[in-house]
């Protein structure tokens, strides 16, 4: 593993949750579900962190170092029925994306970017990093996004009154 990857508090907290440097998850029948019926093209970096990642839960609720510590969880499933909410975003973002999971117990989601960059959604858009390590890293901190994007991607365009 590599030793400046995540800080100790960090490795800690994913630690605990069941990932391990060496953690490999099967993530084909995420990929069939939501490739096959939910219409989302995967990518490599979403590949790389679902195996890696894929499945785990950090549960955390305290003060971070610019804001609460929210809880998060890995798992793409939350995102069937709501490709329309990830296109939306795409246009706002201009990146494609692919569903990680869902942060704030399950008020948002996370995405990965086919640049790598992860964002959380849902009222407002957020960069929570540009890179997943990077993303992971503040949101078991507790630190803001890098950027905020104020548009309610649960509307669409057409319905929308601004």
């Amino acid at each position: 593993m590599n030793p400046t990857r995540f800080s100790r508090q960090v490795e800690d907290v994913l630690l605990r949750a069941g990932w391990s440097p060496t953690r490999r998850a099967d993530i084909s029948k995420w990929v069939r579900l939501l490739t096959q019926i939910g219409h989302f093209r995967i990518f490599p970096s979403a590949e790389i962190v679902l195996s890696e990642f894929g499945g785990i839960n950090v549960y955390q609720h305290d003060a971070g170092i610019e804001c609460a510590r929210e809880s998060f969880e890995i798992n793409p499933l939350v995102a069937q029925g709501c490709e329309s909410e990830f296109r939306r975003a795409e246009a706002v973002v201009t990146d494609k994306l692919f569903p990680l999971g869902e942060v704030v117990g399950g008020q948002a989601f996370l995405a990965i970017g086919e640049s790598g960059s992860v964002y959380y959604f849902m009222e407002t858009i957020g960069l929570v990093g540009h890179s997943f390590d990077e993303a992971v890293t503040r949101l078991i901190e507790g630190r803001l996004p890098l950027r905020v994007w104020d548009v309610d991607i649960t509307v669409p365009p057409e319905l929308d009154s601004h």
